[in-house]
């Protein structure tokens, strides 16, 4: 019996739901405080996360409130958890990975994984900068 913590959707809902350019810098700011911190943590540890996508970063809370019976967003303080560890791996074993083209999800997908080059842990921090900007703009940059 596994028990986690609620949460309350990803962030693919989040930006889906609220159109292009709805997220303060602010809180990308804040967004990409945590999400790095969470990669960090994983490179100090040699794993490369190998998924980073809108939806695999789970919202901690809600980040809408009802006012008279419609769902508004709140002052958007984002707190996120980075979640679905199943495609990641220790680097000590990434030239098993080296020619595997479904690595990571195509539209997050770093071109040393593309072309089947030799990659590190800095895979995550391409998928990340791709994540940041479709939470931006409100769509996908490739």
């Amino acid at each position: 019996c596994l028990v986690m913590e609620k949460m309350h959707g990803s962030l693919h809902e989040v930006v889906e739901q609220m159109g292009p350019f709805a997220l303060s810098l602010e809180c990308l700011q804040k967004l990409s405080f945590q999400l790095l911190t969470s990669l960090s943590f994983l490179a100090s540890n040699g794993v490369v996360h190998a998924d980073i996508r809108p939806e695999n970063v789970l919202l901690r809370e809600s980040p809408w409130k009802k006012v008279n019976g419609r769902e508004l967003p709140k002052s958007l303080s984002i707190k996120v958890k980075l979640a679905d560890m199943g495609n990641s791996f220790r680097m000590k074993n990434s030239s098993a990975y080296h020619d595997d083209f479904e690595l990571q999800t195509l539209y997050y997908r770093a071109p040393e994984v593309l072309f089947g080059m030799p990659f590190t842990t800095q895979i995550d921090m391409w998928s990340l900068g791709c994540l940041l900007v479709e939470a931006y703009i409100g769509r996908r940059l490739f």
